[in-house]
């Protein structure tokens, strides 16, 4: 057992490692996707750099406290945040308070207090999932019975996932849908009650979001055509992979990309593995890539080392958060999925999801401390 300690300590040491290297490399890359954009702004050259600076330190103070907190109180910490993310998932749709959360780019994904603004349904990605691994161990019981374990289980579930769709974002809301539901998979959730409920839902989605929904089914038809829609909807998508076929074995040099001149929209957020991709090439990407992958790797382990039954599904849910929202962003910008917003964990521009990231980090390094012997069921 002190050995199984002892590698799951270390495990937990190189994650935080992994994180960091990938943080710094992240805003490396922001000081490059937006020099030219700051100047257009009369904006200094590392103003994009300098905010993202800050908010990275303030990251780190996050994973810092939650790396020394037990664990054992994300449950209760969780649900509390869940009501408060319900609140400023509401506001996102009142009509009455465009103050509070604007229209930005034909939706209201943030909320703003003064100059501080944060994206809820980023929040309700985190807290679900720390909420759902507590849901699966106090209802370990009943959690095969569909009534009494099942059903509260996918209607509060539900209701995120219905708050974040009317944002409207689809995809944000289908990817918690998603890790929720991996993550009660998991946590030993009947996979015919999961099938049952994909196959009742996913039409009627489909139908409302989707087939009834023109920008939605012009980018399925666009990315259907390939690149026969270059110029029209498709242009995101085409400008996306020339930046990634531009950067070659070793990319065009730091600092040097063509597509952050306006011709790639985003590039600074959903697209950013774009910019990486041309100025550092195959061997940059694959280095990124293979860096997710070990992170990954090393929080499953740390999940498979945990000492108790609450431990390892949230180090399972955070380690897949984590993976799946990098996974979704690469195949996007590869043209593999259809185009849809997805920011790069430790890449993208913005706060809320580098420090729900970096949270993640401190309690996957904090259970990885953990010495209780509480016996893995």
């Amino acid at each position: 057992m002190a050995l199984k300690q002892c590698d799951s300590s270390r495990w937990g040491s190189q994650l935080v490692l992994v994180a960091l290297v990938l943080a710094i490399a992240g805003v490396v890359m922001i000081l490059s996707a937006t020099s030219i954009s700051a100047h257009e702004e009369y904006l200094s050259s590392y103003a994009y750099l300098q905010r993202q600076a800050l908010r990275v330190l303030a990251a780190l103070v996050v994973m810092l406290v939650a790396s020394r907190i037990d664990y054992h109180r994300m449950p209760r910490i969780s649900f509390l945040a869940l009501w408060f993310t319900i609140i400023m998932l509401v506001i996102c749709l009142l009509p009455g308070t465009k103050s509070l959360a604007p229209v930005i780019g034909g939706a209201r994904r943030w909320v703003h207090f003064g100059s501080f603004s944060f994206q809820p349904s980023e929040l309700a990605k985190f807290f679900l999932i720390c909420w759902a691994a507590g849901y699966l161990v106090r209802k370990k019981e009943l959690i095969d019975n569909f009534s009494q374990g099942f059903l509260p289980f996918i209607v509060f579930t539900g209701i995120f996932f219905i708050l974040v769709l009317k944002e409207p974002d689809l995809s944000q809301a289908v990817i918690i849908l998603l890790l929720v539901m991996i993550t009660g998979y998991i946590g030993g959730l009947k996979p015919l009650h999961l099938i049952a409920i994909a196959l009742l839902v996913s039409p009627l989605i489909y139908y409302k979001y989707v087939a009834r929904v023109e920008f939605r089914m012009d980018r399925i038809k666009s990315y259907q055509e390939g690149d026969l829609d270059k110029s029209g909807v498709g242009y995101q998508a085409y400008q996306s992979k020339l930046a990634l076929g531009s950067g070659g074995l070793s990319g065009v040099g730091p600092g040097k990309s063509k597509q952050k001149y306006y011709f790639l929209p985003a590039a600074h957020t959903d697209f950013i593995f774009a910019i990486l991709g041309e100025e550092t090439g195959f061997l940059g990407t694959t280095a990124v890539i293979a860096a997710f992958l070990f992170l990954t790797v090393l929080g499953l382990r740390i999940a498979r080392a945990a000492p108790d039954y609450y431990g390892f599904l949230l180090a399972s849910g955070l380690t897949l958060m984590i993976f799946l929202s990098a996974l979704l962003h690469m195949a996007v910008v590869a043209g593999i999925t259809p185009t849809t917003g997805m920011p790069l964990p430790f890449f993208s521009y913005g706060g809320t999801n580098l420090v729900t990231i970096f949270w993640a980090i401190g309690i996957l390094q904090n259970i990885s401390r953990a010495r209780q012997e509480t016996a893995n069921v």
